[in-house]
Parts: C-alpha cells; sequence; structure tokens
C-alpha cells in the first residue's frame, strides 16, 4: 500500500494547536510506575479496540512506517530500524505549540513508567534551531529521546498536518495507529494498548 493511501486510511478531523484538548484527554489517572504490571488485556480483543479507546485512529490493515535517519538532540544519529523488536510512539512536536508542552510531563511519566520495557519514545521536534530545543528539554528535565527534524522533511513524509501528532509503531515497523493532537499518556488506556501489542 503506497504512502498516500495510508494518510486517507489514518485521516482524522483535524486537531492541531489551535485547538482544546477534549476533557478525558485532560484528565490524569497517575498510574505510575511498574504500569504494564497494574493492567490486564485479553487477547481476544483486537489491538485495534484497545488502540482506538486510547484516542488512535487505525488504518484497516498495518502498514510499514516510512524509514527515516535524524539526529538525536544530545549527538549522533538514529533511525527508525534501529528501533525494530520495539514498539515505537513516535510523536512529532515543537516548543513553540501549546498542547506539546502540556502533555509533555505525561509523556515523562510514562516513559518513566516503561523503564526497562520494549517500548520506546521518539520526539521528533519540527523545523527548529537544535540551542532552542535543548534550552527547553534542560529546563524541563525530560528525559525521553528527542529527535531533530530540521527540513521537516519527515513530518511531511507521515503527513504530518498538525501537532502534536503520534504514530503507534509495532514491533515489526508497521503503523498501527495515528493520534493528532494531546493527550494524557500516563493513563490505562494508554497502558493497555501497549501491554496488549507487546502480547503479540
Amino acid at each position: 500500500m503506497r504512502w498516500w493511501a495510508m494518510v486517507l486510511v489514518l485521516s482524522l478531523a483535524t486537531m492541531g494547536c489551535s485547538e482544546q484538548q477534549s476533557e478525558s484527554q485532560k484528565q490524569a489517572t497517575g498510574v505510575g510506575q511498574k504500569a504494564l504490571e497494574r493492567v490486564s488485556v485479553s487477547m481476544e480483543e483486537s489491538l485495534e479496540g484497545y488502540l482506538a479507546r486510547a484516542g488512535f485512529s487505525t488504518p484497516s490493515t498495518p502498514v510499514p512506517a516510512p524509514e527515516f535517519m535524524l539526529p538525536l538532540l544530545e549527538g549522533g544519529q538514529v533511525s527508525l530500524s534501529d528501533y525494530r523488536g520495539k514498539v515505537v510512539l513516535l510523536n512529532f512536536w515543537a516548543t513553540w505549540c501549546p498542547p506539546c508542552r502540556m502533555e509533555m510531563p505525561s509523556i515523562e511519566t510514562m516513559v518513566r513508567a516503561l523503564k526497562g520495557e520494549d517500548v520506546v519514545f521518539l520526539a521528533v521536534d519540527v523545523q527548529e534551531q537544535r540551542s532552542q530545543v535543548s534550552s527547553f528539554i534542560k529546563e524541563n528535565g525530560y528525559t525521553f529521546p528527542v529527535l531533530l527534524d530540521a527540513t521537516g522533511q519527515v513530518a511531511r513524509m507521515y503527513a504530518v498536518s498538525g501537532i502534536p501528532t503520534t504514530y503507534f509503531i509495532d514491533k515489526e515497523g508497521n503503523v498501527r495507529g495515528k493520534l493528532v493532537g494531546a493527550r494524557n499518556w500516563d493513563a490505562q488506556v494508554v497502558y493497555e494498548a501497549i501491554k496488549r501489542v507487546l502480547a503479540e
């Protein structure tokens, strides 16, 4: 399936930095440490069902995620294929975006809660200077990997029309869901979706 077809399948009513979060997304659950031990999932229910409850739209069939290579904020480069075998949450954001900034504390909580699991959260900053991004990350003490999409090329590859936008990529490198807009990531429905895909 070509990439444009995936975009059609995954398209949502667009929601960008100028729009408000839903009330359900604003609510914090504080699941906290050992998150996956605190939730149970049923293999009889599809991953798509779990993703839908977490706010993701899903393609009719899994679609290979476009490969890319980007510099890390802290130095070096990584490619998406470096994380094959792990669940990847690929988040496009920028420091000037209020919803992006609003969801980041819950991202940090989720990342810490999932430490040691085969899950990685990649925050792809779109079209900003390294120094600006570095100052923001250091000021807030965030520890998750930050990638720099200085030209916006990768965002265009993923048809990002508003930020934040997050793609849910399985261990085989397939896109399983897309979420446009901010959410509380430290939420039971998120941990359930992650646990369900890890069980595949």
